[in-house]
């Protein structure tokens, strides 16, 4: 059986499986969001602080701003990255 052909995605010498490097990344990417995502909790007395009790609606605002924005920052990365780091000479 000769070399994969040029439309099959496959590229010489690659199992197909996950390397190492790719499995480290996605392990940076998860822990940077769970992060982001639970920090709100950490700093919320602080707030409670400068701004006084936080109301029910208040907590859930910050809350959701805050996944709302993990969400847009990580589709705005994805959008400007993925070109520039994308497959070379395809």
């Amino acid at each position: 059986m000769g070399p994969p052909s040029a439309g099959s995605g496959a590229a010489p010498g690659r199992a197909g499986g996950p390397t190492a490097l790719s499995v480290v990344r996605s392990g940076i990417g998860l822990a940077t969001d769970l992060y982001d995502l639970t920090i709100i909790n950490a700093i919320r007395p602080q707030l409670e602080d400068c701004y006084g009790e936080l109301s029910p609606s208040m907590n859930g605002a910050i809350t959701s701003a805050t996944s709302a924005g993990a969400i847009v920052g990580g589709r705005l990365g994805l959008c400007t990255l993925k070109p520039r780091g994308g497959r070379v000479g395809s």
